[in-house]
């Protein structure tokens, strides 16, 4: 997770990065153990390597007149999403906006929101699933 969070750190505003420009950016930055991985810097292989698990991986991409290998913003979200803690996480895959804390299920305790269990109230819609509520009996909120 620090490698997410520190790509994170390092794309800052940029919507794309070229990999050499990502791996300069990791390598310089003094908190971190990239630039010393037992006597050697963070390189493209490693980099892939250890991307792969969250499903992210290097492509083209062209920033200005140069393609070369890469990753997009976009490509982070969902590793950023899941992997890093509230008060790091990620703006949208566009980075114009901030992305708010929400779920698909709304966290509705017994007693605040009728006989509906807390874990099968849709905050979509305000409905419930009953399915859902027999497949989650027995989960403490």
């Amino acid at each position: 997770m620090r490698l997410l969070t520190d790509v994170q750190r390092v794309f800052d505003i940029a919507e794309k990065m070229h990999t050499e420009r990502l791996l300069e950016a990791l390598n310089a930055l003094e908190d971190a153990p990239w630039g010393d991985l037992r006597g050697r810097e963070l390189d493209a292989r490693r980099l892939a390597k250890m991307l792969h698990p969250y499903d992210v991986r290097p492509a083209d991409q062209r920033i200005g007149e140069k393609i070369a290998k890469g990753y997009d913003r976009g490509d982070f979200y969902d590793a950023w999403q899941r992997y890093l803690p509230c008060g790091t996480r990620a703006t949208s895959a566009t980075g114009a906006t901030a992305v708010a804390d929400v779920a698909d299920v709304a966290l509705i305790r017994p007693g605040e929101g009728g006989d509906v269990p807390w874990f099968a109230v849709d905050s979509t819609n305000g409905s419930h699933d009953r399915a859902r509520d027999r497949s989650l009996e027995g989960l403490d909120p």
